[in-house]
């Protein structure tokens, strides 16, 4: 269990894949709380956990990326998830900054969406079953384009344990 921040300049190990699930690991995934951020730099972390994966000799590979929001880089926050704590750049800023468009010739959010893209086919061609699960509408609406059938939404965070039982009895047969 892992997570990573809208920077990527933290990775959190929460339970490694060689760590059997202890009372330390138990404990260390209650006390748990992530960073506050309005955004996430999903495609880093992502990546990271795909060649931590990819160096595994086992030969089913099943990776849930659960989420409550969709991903978001540090320079193309939207106003309307952004919070004060957060350092952002409003659109002004942005074309200031990279000119009419983002890295790659992209709008920040079309930028955002082809790297989560790319991770999902780099993640396909290493092998590995990428599930994404968000309770968040409207991230569900968007990931889908990326995630297809691999995408899981769950209105109710409590239907997440059973959720990912049938999931893994499903992909793992």
């Amino acid at each position: 269990m892992y997570d990573f921040g809208p920077y990527a300049s933290f990775f959190s190990v929460i339970k490694d894949f060689d760590e059997p699930f202890s009372k330390e690991q138990r404990l260390r995934l209650a006390k748990y709380q992530a960073p506050r951020s309005a955004a996430s730099r999903f495609a880093p972390g992502l990546r990271h956990l795909i060649w931590k994966m990819s160096q595994r000799e086992e030969k089913t590979k099943i990776l849930f990326f659960i989420t409550d929001g969709q991903a978001n880089y540090c320079e193309y926050f939207d106003p309307k998830v952004q919070d004060a704590a957060t350092p952002s750049l409003n659109q002004d800023q942005q074309d200031r900054k990279f000119g009419a468009k983002g890295p790659l010739g992209m709008r920040g959010e079309e930028y955002v969406f082809q790297d989560l893209l790319k991770v999902y086919q780099e993640a396909v061609m290493a092998g590995i079953k990428l599930f994404c699960i968000t309770i968040d509408l409207p991230t569900a609406n968007v990931m889908t384009r990326i995630f297809g059938k691999a995408l899981i939404y769950l209105p109710k965070i409590s239907d997440l344990p059973r959720k990912l039982v049938e999931i893994f009895r499903k992909v793992s047969t």
